[in-house]
């Protein structure tokens, strides 16, 4: 009887994923020390989508955000089903870039009324990191395309994801900074 991959030397790697996204949520909480838990994030998230809904606020930034995430999903799933991460190289990586860009949008546009004043916009990158930990951990228990894989060769699959999706994030935040910095650079006398 042969045993699972996952418990193989591989599960040290799913085991740093999930150190991963601990280690990216204790980040968040330096940054935000009142930091709800994910269910109330999640929760903040679907109040303030449906608030803007009603009140026709950010219509822009939601649609724009919404659609790419769901333009992701779309092409993620249209590339699983033609086996397309195998045979296209570094389109993980594209994928995971576009991942981090759009939920770093989601993530601005839908929390920007809970995270109080003064908080550090760079709280984002540590979630969205958090969010990527997770998605590799789900890779590891759920998908067997990496069964063939060295150890070396998923850990450095893993981390490479897990950069690209904070530089993704980093990307937005980095603009939203640098907007907010101009915006209010024109205001002072």
């Amino acid at each position: 009887m042969s045993s699972l991959p996952q418990a193989s030397p591989r599960l040290v790697v799913g085991v740093l994923a999930v150190l991963a996204a601990l280690s990216a949520r204790s980040v968040m909480r330096r940054l935000w020390p009142e930091t709800p838990s994910t269910p109330r994030l999640a929760h903040a998230l679907t109040a303030q989508l449906l608030a803007d809904a009603r009140s026709r606020t950010r219509v822009g930034r939601w649609t724009a955000s919404l659609t790419w995430g769901g333009a992701l999903l779309a092409l993620h799933y249209t590339w699983l089903a033609h086996d397309q991460y195998t045979h296209v190289p570094d389109l993980d990586i594209l994928a995971h870039a576009m991942g981090g860009v759009g939920v770093a949008a989601i993530l601005s546009v839908g929390l920007r009324e809970t995270v109080p004043d003064g908080v550090s916009a760079w709280w984002i990158v540590a979630l969205v990191l958090a969010v990527g930990a997770g998605f590799e951990t789900y890779e590891f228990l759920v998908k067997t395309f990496w069964h063939q894989w060295t150890t070396l060769d998923y850990l450095t699959d893993t981390v490479l994801d897990l950069v690209v999706d904070a530089l993704g994030a980093a990307l937005v935040t980095l603009s939203g900074t640098l907007s907010t910095t101009a915006r209010d650079g024109l205001r002072t006398p």
